[in-house]
């Protein structure tokens, strides 16, 4: 089942290894990975770009991550006017670009 499809999770709390986060990370920039729209690469972004804010712990909390994903989508939806979405026969947007 497609991931965006799930009605439910599991969450397993671990340490990964460098192997696995950079196996993970690979995935997004390959042929395996459909980039239909630009969330994965925002959300990446939103990540990067909150690297120096994490705490003590060095997390990161959602509040962070979500704001600075939102500033990243408003700027390019409405600022720039880009579409996040190939577009399709029949000019669909994508549901992030409705809400904006």
């Amino acid at each position: 089942m497609a991931g965006y499809d799930l009605k439910e999770g599991k969450y397993e709390e671990r340490h990964a290894s460098d192997d696995e986060l950079w196996s993970a990370l690979s995935v997004v920039f390959t042929s395996k990975s459909v980039n239909d729209t630009s969330y994965k690469f925002g959300f990446l972004k939103a990540i990067i770009d909150n690297l120096y804010n994490v705490d003590e712990n060095l997390k990161l909390n959602f509040d962070q991550l979500f704001s600075k994903f939102g500033e990243i989508y408003w700027n390019l939806v409405l600022k720039y006017g880009l579409r996040q979405k190939s577009p399709t026969k029949d000019n669909r947007e994508t549901s992030l670009e409705r809400i904006l």
